[in-house]
């Protein structure tokens, strides 16, 4: 909605046994966003024109309630933790950037679409 994206991903950034509400004792990977306060970009969606997603191109998919899944089944919250963490890491090493999220209607994930670096930095 702000027009931020991302391109970076790290794996346990404050340790493997952090343990915080977030966080439940499962790592704490990561994502970390990028807002270009004075882009395109971001001028176009704080005035509420924001781009299309792709609708090409590879998708990670998260759940929608991660905290559900935690307090639910904590090794399917782990599974989940790996299957993300593989994913940015692998698209991430494309060049590709993060430039959305998009809520599955009626579903249980959320899914983030990703775009060319060339696509987001034209407008910085």
């Amino acid at each position: 909605k702000l027009g931020a994206v991302a391109r970076r991903y790290v794996d346990n950034y404050y340790g493997e046994r952090h343990t915080t509400v977030f966080d439940s004792g499962l790592g704490s990977d990561r994502l970390f966003a990028e807002w270009w306060v004075g882009s395109r970009r971001v001028d176009e969606a704080l005035r509420g024109e924001s781009r299309a997603l792709p609708t090409h191109g590879p998708r990670v998919e998260i759940p929608a309630d991660i905290a559900s899944v935690k307090r639910e089944d904590q090794e399917q919250a782990l599974i989940w933790r790996l299957k993300v963490r593989e994913q940015f890491t692998s698209i991430f090493s494309r060049g590709l950037v993060a430039v959305g999220i998009q809520r599955v209607e009626g579903g249980d994930v959320s899914r983030y679409a990703f775009a060319e670096s060339s696509e987001v930095d034209d407008a910085r």
